[in-house]
């Protein structure tokens, strides 16, 4: 095992390359329902998140519990949080308002002697913030051979 002092390396090189990340808000401003347009809340929802989004839209029940109470709360004003999906785009939250763009995520770099974690403003591609720990598999040999072989002995990692 290693000593407590020694140091894992946290910097990271830049690298010019275009962020697609998988999920993103969307601000909707919609019409309220009137005798000529009276499609339910989440229909209404799902009808204007398509035509932004141009391909198919899943709502979770769980989410769709809760789109009337936002809708109304933003005065027909909502950010809707979606995730890329194999058939479209997944509704992960929605929110009354417009609240403005901050979404994060996590870019995860799994060594064979560290973990490097790297939380990432989705909007901007600027790293926030980065954590850095030992693989718990260094236990088991301090590279990767080492641990291949273990794993093929008998009673193994």
């Amino acid at each position: 095992m290693r000593e407590s002092s020694s140091t894992i390396l946290r910097d990271m090189m830049a690298v010019d390359t275009k962020l697609s990340p998988l999920s993103k808000k969307v601000h909707l401003s919609m019409d309220e329902p009137s005798l000529a347009d009276n499609l339910g809340d989440v229909d209404r929802l799902r009808r204007f998140l398509e035509r932004e989004l141009g391909s198919r839209v899943s709502i979770p029940l769980s989410q769709m519990q809760l789109i009337p109470y936002r809708i109304r709360e933003g005065n027909w004003k909502v950010t809707v949080t979606v995730g890329m999906a194999s058939s479209g785009w997944d509704v992960i939250d929605v929110e009354a308002g417009h609240t403005g763009d901050s979404l994060y995520g996590l870019a995860v770099d799994v060594g064979t002697t560290t973990v490097v974690v790297y939380l990432v403003d989705l909007a901007t591609g600027r790293t926030v913030d980065t954590a850095a720990g030992y693989n718990g598999q260094v236990s088991y040999g301090e590279d990767i051979l080492t641990r291949i072989y273990l794993a093929g002995e008998e009673g193994g990692c």
